[in-house]
């Protein structure tokens, strides 16, 4: 499942395998047609779109999820249907050539459109409460559950994990001299930084005052390391005098797992 932000821009995936690679649907998405009422693939019917199947991939469903609300001053416009909303996309793949994708359980899947709308609510409804409303990141606790989920699950399954801590450098110093107001600028501008930054599958939370924690999964210590040294000054602009050198920040710890925690 592939859900949508307000600019109908793909922000997050969920699916039953944490392990499971989602693929760029980019193109796919290109394909749907001005009803947006989705397209089957199937690689021995032979309609034309058997192209966007990779070599792996034997058929494909993907139905574009649609609330339905003539409210629009609550949900975003899709072109000139003043009364949908896309909320993400419904997305199958199989990678058996006899499977069971056919246009009938296409037609059933289409109907649960309306209960995975609901869903979406109610999860959009659950990060929202569990977003800090300054910088736009995760809570503490919310943060820390979702790790404590992703280091179960990397242990059982031998897989990676990392870890980053990171806090501004000279918070302290930036609060006394200009100002908590500025300080909370500063707070909101390294928040949008590391939502604009981090892949979809990444998690960022704020651990306490400037303080930022960071889990990536299936990610090992050296691809760690290049998230920090990207993440590592976060705007060109600078949000304070311009005799000032840029804003940074500072990384405390980067620890990754495996198949054994190893600390660096």
């Amino acid at each position: 499942m592939y859900i949508t932000d307000s600019n109908s821009k793909i922000v997050e995936v969920v699916t039953s395998d944490e392990n499971y690679i989602a693929p760029d649907i980019k193109r796919l998405i290109s394909q749907l047609g001005p009803d947006r009422e989705g397209i089957l693939i199937n690689s021995f019917e032979g309609n034309g779109l058997s192209y966007l199947l990779s070599e792996q991939q034997k058929a494909i469903i993907l139905i574009p999820v649609i609330a339905h609300d003539n409210d629009t001053s609550k949900r975003r416009r899709i072109d000139d249907y003043e009364d949908e909303t896309l909320q993400g996309y419904l997305y199958l793949e199989s990678n058996q050539v006899f499977n069971r994708f056919s246009p009938v359980i296409f037609k059933k899947l289409k109907r649960l459109t309306s209960m995975l709308s609901l869903m979406i609510d109610n999860l959009n409804i659950k990060k929202l409460s569990s977003v800090d409303e300054l910088t736009g990141v995760y809570l503490r606790k919310y943060i820390e559950d979702k790790f404590s989920a992703q280091l179960i699950h990397t242990r059982q399954s031998s897989g990676r994990l990392s870890v980053i801590m990171c806090d501004i450098d000279k918070f302290k110093s930036i609060n006394d001299r200009y100002g908590h107001r500025k300080g909370d600028e500063i707070l909101k501008l390294i928040g949008y930084h590391l939502n604009m930054n981090l892949r979809e599958t990444d998690l960022v939370g704020r651990y306490g005052g400037e303080e930022f924690i960071i889990v990536l999964p299936n990610t090992g210590d050296e691809e760690a390391y290049v998230v920090s040294e990207k993440l590592e000054k976060p705007s060109k602009v600078n949000p304070l005098n311009d005799d000032e050198p840029l804003l940074k920040l500072v990384w405390q710890h980067i620890r990754s797992w495996f198949n054994r925690g190893r600390t660096y």
